[in-house]
């Protein structure tokens, strides 16, 4: 089955050998700047008296913005397992 196709060649592409004189040389690099903390958002853990998964969510200075459940939730959910005890 003949191809309808056809290559062309073309011409190679050979780098230029010679330094340019105006070329400066790169500069340094700028010393990093001094990052902030990164806090995981939302960061999770298990909460030692019930048992229960906690979400809490950050700002960007590491204090807790945002809590599920929150902390009256927890002792509530205490208050009424010590209850059923």
């Amino acid at each position: 089955m003949p191809s309808e196709l056809s290559i062309s060649p073309v011409a190679a592409i050979v780098p230029q050998t010679t330094p340019s004189h105006d070329a400066q040389a790169p500069a340094p690099p700028a010393e990093p700047a001094q990052a902030a903390p990164i806090y995981p958002n939302p960061s999770s853990h298990i909460d030692p008296a019930t048992n229960l998964l906690v979400v809490s969510y950050r700002n960007e200075a590491g204090a807790v913005i945002n809590q599920m459940p929150t902390s009256q939730q927890l002792a509530a959910y205490l208050q009424d397992q010590a209850a059923k005890t």
